[in-house]
Order: structure tokens, then C-alpha cells, then sequence
């Protein structure tokens, strides 16, 4: 029985952002045609028209003769596969076998090399089935030595709202511990729009499946599901990763309001016809939902004023254009200088570095919770293995100085734990929103 073999080597199809170093495949080739000739096999190789074909001489026998195929056009990879042009059921490459059937053709060029089909006698059809399959074999493994030498993209955050705020910041330098956690770089990417849901889609849109796009969000994931008409995004493209803590936000009011505690405030919202004016970074935003809920809780009157973040409101508070705010507790600064008054904070536990500033308990509103959570979350294409591990490197990356120092700036209690206590967290938040937009009547546009 007559087999006749056209190989190709080593067949890749490299994505945008995997790379094959050039030396990195002709080793990966060299090492495949060896083996191929040492199976017994005829090789035919098709390398790129930017390849030299005396690369490929080095490892063929002189009975064996280069066959370019420009045909296919110049390309960055090496195809690879091995046919049976007779004697078998495996279906050929039409196009190599109309050019290996014209061993008298023209040469399209100087480089080129016509050749015939190299012909071994076989003794039989098992041998012919083993040689293949050891060929195949050969192939694997080139491809697999070959990928060990494919880099991998680089971990990218990201961030869903504009730089410079606590969200941002802290993102950034988690993303710095982790980084120095794997020992490999990781980008924070700042991608904005509609409240957070540009960034959020674009993790979402992910098809990669290797957890290296990331998205460090907070309270605004858990509010765009209840925007008016439905949600924003669906919550299962999303697997949570790891619960990075909560920011308490403090309510400041501005200095000339003649009260001093939150019961004296209380009274004098009451007396105001007019309701009192809060300011937000916009409907559902942290800010927002705090007042709401205070108002729920006390009865009082508010007006909701957006203005964007805690860098517009807070000098609008201070210039007496807005009565009070839910901010975090980094603007303590502005009460030190007299500008704002801070009445309490939104918690049922006093902050560690500001424990003279009562809590929501300790003015009699049991429950009342007033802040945001922040974690990571991944695709939810990503393997619960890849999404474990990920899990324990930044559960790691908080105990990092630079995570600890950034924390204790903005007055993030650090949580950590495993993905499904994170998983939990979501699920409580989600119901606590619900309850308040139903209870208030609030519409997200």
C-alpha cells in the first residue's frame, strides 16, 4: 500500500493580544519536523513567505524539498496539518493537493521550490495509521511546548467611574497589591458613562475566560437594577470574586443650620415647608439613597440636587447652595476648619479614627445604614477554579500597607473572605435597595 503525507507544521491562531515570538515557532517547527522524519513520515512544509525555506532545510533530508504554497498569501503563522492523500478517509487540503498533483509546474518565483510528492512504500496499513497518529502526536506537543512561550494578556481593572474619587483610589491601590502579589502587571482602567454602566458592560461583554478583565465596583452595580423600565445589566454575566469592604458615609450639614445633633436637624427639616435640599452624584447614586432612606426613617422632607461627585457637592455644601450631604469620612478636613458640620455616621459602628462622631445607633435610628460596598467581580464565563484562585490573591493583597494606608484614609472597614460571602453581601444588598425604591417610590432613569 502507497501513502503519500503532505505535513504542515504547527498551526496557530493567534488573537490580537497573544503573541507568538517568531523564534519561539521555529524552534516549536524544528522540533516537529524532527520528530515527523524520525516517524517515517514525508514532509511537505508550508512556511510564511517571511521565513526564509532554509530555515526548515536544517531538519529536512535531502530527498525532501521546501514547498512554499504562496498561494495562501504571507502570513505570521505556520499552518499545520497532515493528510493522507490516498488510502484514506481523512479529507485532504484541496488546494495542497492540486499543487502537490503539478510537480511541472512553473516556479512562481526564484525562491520557490516545485517538487514532487515524496513516496515511501508502507507494509501495511497499521504502520500507515501509526505513523499518523504519531505525527499527531508530534504536533501536540510542539503546540503545547509552543504555548508555554504564548504571552498572556495583561489583568486589567476596571474602574466604572471618573478618577480621583475613593472608588477610584481604592481600586488603584488594590490593583498595586495585587499586582505585587502575582509578581505580573495590572492596569486600572478608568471607563465612564451612564452611571457606571459603560465600565460594568464592557466586563461583562468579556469572552476571554481567563479572569484577567476585572471590575471593582461599588453600590451603583446593586441600583442600575432597578433602573425605570429594567435593569441595566443582568447580574449573572457576573461572578463576585471578593468583598473588599464598606465605606460608611458620614451626614454633613452646612455650617449656618442652627443644629448641632441629628435630633435639633430633625426638628428643623420638619419646620421647613420647603423640604431640605441634599446633594448626590445623581438618582441612586450613594449620596441619594442615604437621604432617602434617612427621610424614610425620620419623616422629614428632602429635595434631591445631583451635581455630579463628592468634588462638586462638598464646595457647594460649604458655600451654603445645598443643607446636607452623605459623604464619606475624608471630608472630616472641612469640619475641622468650621466649614461643615458632621452630625453622624451612617453606621452602627463608630469609626476608629473619629469615635467622638455618633453613630446612626446612638441617635436612636436602629438600622439606618448609609454608605457603600466595594468588591471585584469577573465575567461569569470565568472557571470557579480561576475565580478561587483570584479569590485568595486578594484576599492576600489586603493585608498589603498600601491597601491598609488607602483604607484608613477614606474610612473602608476591610472585609475580604470568600466569593459566595461575597456572593451573600450582594444578595443583602440588593433586597435592602428594593425595599427602600418601593417604599419611597423612587424611579431610576
Amino acid at each position: 500500500m502507497r501513502a503519500e503525507i503532505a505535513g504542515c507544521v504547527v498551526y496557530r491562531r493567534c488573537a490580537a493580544a497573544v503573541k507568538l515570538p517568531s523564534r519561539a515557532i521555529q524552534n516549536a517547527v524544528s522540533r516537529f519536523a524532527r520528530l515527523m522524519l524520525r516517524t517515517g513520515v514525508s514532509i511537505f512544509f508550508r512556511p510564511a513567505a517571511c521565513w526564509p525555506a532554509a530555515l526548515f532545510r536544517e531538519h529536512t533530508p535531502a530527498s525532501a524539498r521546501i514547498q512554499p504554497f504562496p498561494q495562501f498569501g504571507a502570513s505570521s503563522h505556520i499552518s499545520a496539518l497532515c493528510l493522507p492523500i490516498e488510502g484514506s478517509d481523512w479529507i485532504p487540503d484541496r488546494a495542497a493537493c492540486r499543487m502537490l498533483s503539478q510537480p511541472g509546474r512553473r516556479p512562481e518565483s526564484d525562491t520557490e521550490t516545485t517538487m514532487q510528492p515524496i513516496s515511501r512504500n508502507v507494509p501495511g496499513p497499521q504502520s500507515v495509521r501509526l505513523r499518523l497518529l504519531l505525527a499527531c502526536c508530534g504536533a501536540l506537543l510542539a503546540l503545547l511546548h509552543t504555548g508555554q512561550a504564548v504571552a498572556q494578556r495583561h489583568y486589567e481593572m476596571i474602574i466604572p467611574i471618573a478618577a480621583g474619587g475613593s472608588l477610584d483610589l481604592m481600586a488603584r491601590s488594590l490593583s498595586e497589591a495585587f499586582s505585587q502579589q502575582l509578581g505580573a502587571p495590572v492596569t486600572p482602567l478608568n471607563k465612564v458613562g451612564a452611571g457606571t454602566l459603560v465600565g460594568t458592560r464592557y466586563v461583562a461583554q468579556d469572552s476571554a475566560r481567563d479572569g484577567r478583565l476585572m471590575l471593582f465596583t461599588g453600590l451603583p452595580y446593586t441600583t442600575l437594577q432597578f433602573k425605570d423600565g429594567g435593569p441595566a445589566f443582568d447580574t449573572a454575566r457576573f461572578k463576585p470574586v471578593m468583598y473588599v469592604g464598606w465605606q460608611p458615609t458620614v451626614l454633613y450639614v452646612r455650617s449656618s443650620i442652627p443644629a448641632n445633633d441629628v435630633a435639633s436637624f430633625i426638628a428643623w427639616a420638619k419646620a421647613n415647608p420647603n423640604g431640605v435640599t441634599f446633594a448626590s452624584s445623581g438618582i441612586g447614586s450613594s449620596p441619594h439613597i442615604a437621604a432617602e432612606q434617612f427621610a424614610a426613617m425620620t419623616g422629614i422632607k428632602i429635595v434631591n440636587v445631583p451635581m455630579g461627585g463628592s468634588s462638586a457637592f462638598v464646595p457647594a455644601l460649604a458655600g451654603g447652595h445645598v443643607d446636607a450631604v452623605f459623604d464619606a469620612p475624608a471630608t472630616r478636613s472641612m469640619v475641622q476648619e468650621g466649614r461643615l458640620k458632621a452630625l453622624m455616621v451612617g453606621n452602627a459602628e463608630p469609626l476608629p479614627d473619629w469615635k467622638d462622631l455618633p453613630t446612626s445607633r446612638d441617635v436612636g435610628l436602629e438600622g439606618f445604614r448609609s454608605g457603600t460596598w466595594y468588591g471585584v467581580l469577573v465575567p461569569a464565563n470565568t472557571p470557579d477554579q480561576t475565580v478561587q484562585d483570584l479569590n485568595g490573591q486578594f484576599n492576600k493583597a489586603l493585608a498589603n500597607p498600601i491597601v491598609k494606608t488607602r483604607a484608613k484614609e477614606f474610612g473602608i472597614e476591610l472585609a475580604g473572605g470568600t466569593a459566595a460571602e461575597f456572593g451573600t453581601v450582594l444578595q443583602r444588598e440588593h433586597d435592602r435597595i428594593e425595599a427602600l425604591i418601593k417604599t419611597r417610590d423612587i424611579v431610576i432613569p
